[in-house]
């Protein structure tokens, strides 16, 4: 039966989107009864203003008659940084250097999905990749250089420079994910017009395993913040602030036409923070 049912489904990665080409968070506990909507409201806006300049666009160009032409669009987590200064060293703790004139660049390490990476046929080609980084409107997109893949999940890292700073994000436990927590999902859907778009659902299943174009088989965690086209390699975090998942595909009717009596709403899938750090613990 759970085959039959899959079989229905139409895995989506988010990527698609083709002719679009030092703060702190107050932790906030609540006890059952005194939860408000006004503070909920505040909870929920000061993570969004915290975490919404670390998650960056991506652009993935490929070459046509000269000219740069985008391919499609998704979205990355920036989750560490390093100072470049002036007299050639590297200072690892960017925070400390906020005060300096004597930083040259920061530079920045992004973890994203390695679909947001590939070709149309999903294939990493290493000698044509051409991947920049959109920091939002107005800004000029900056080049990224690949550092690392990784195969059986869907995730890859990719390397930039910049002038100014970006706060890195830290990652949470996603084992500690419930039923019912409270998550946002932020990225780009439709593309960099809607760059650092934040939405705001519930954990509807902290471990659900699923099959992926692939063929591989995989935890993720499902939730109902709505993610689209473009949000893949986004965040999704907690209240806390706390990354504790990459969202990476959602689940449709293979043809909404003919299938009008199963039509899937907000059933997005995260890649759990736990298995993004093993896999950035294995890179370093």
């Amino acid at each position: 039966m759970k085959k039959f049912f899959l079989t229905l489904l139409l895995l989506l990665l988010l990527s698609g989107c083709n002719q679009v080409a030092v703060n702190e968070i107050y932790n906030k506990t609540y006890n059952v009864g005194e939860i408000s909507i006004t503070t909920l409201e505040e909870a929920v806006i000061e993570v969004s203003e915290f975490a919404r300049h670390s998650v960056v666009g991506i652009s993935k160009y490929r070459t046509s008659f000269l000219q740069e032409v985008l391919e499609h669009t998704g979205s990355g987590v920036v989750y560490e940084c390093a100072a470049e200064m002036r007299d050639g060293t590297v200072e690892s703790n960017c925070e400390e250097t906020l005060e300096s004139d004597q930083v040259k660049n920061y530079v920045y390490h992004v973890v994203t999905n390695r679909h947001v990476l590939e070709n149309e046929n999903g294939q990493l080609e290493m000698e044509k990749l051409n991947v920049k980084i959109h920091l939002g409107p107005g800004k000029e997109e900056i080049r990224a250089e690949f550092v690392d893949k990784e195969d059986d999940v869907d995730l890859a890292v990719l390397r930039f420079k910049y002038s100014g700073y970006i706060q890195p994000l830290r990652f949470g436990d996603s084992d500690k994910l419930r039923i019912g927590s409270f998550v946002l999902a932020i990225g780009n859907p439709a593309g960099h017009d809607f760059h650092s778009s934040v939405t705001f659902g519930i954990v509807s299943g902290p471990l659900r395993y699923i099959t992926d174009k692939r063929g591989k088989n995989a935890a993720y965690i499902q939730h109902d913040a709505a993610i689209n086209s473009g949000n893949s390699g986004g965040a999704l975090i907690n209240l806390n602030g706390e990354v504790v998942g990459i969202n990476t595909l959602k689940l449709v009717s293979p043809d909404k036409e003919k299938d009008k009596e199963n039509i899937y709403e907000n059933m997005g899938f995260a890649i759990p923070s736990n298995r993004v750090k093993e896999f950035l613990d294995r890179i370093k």
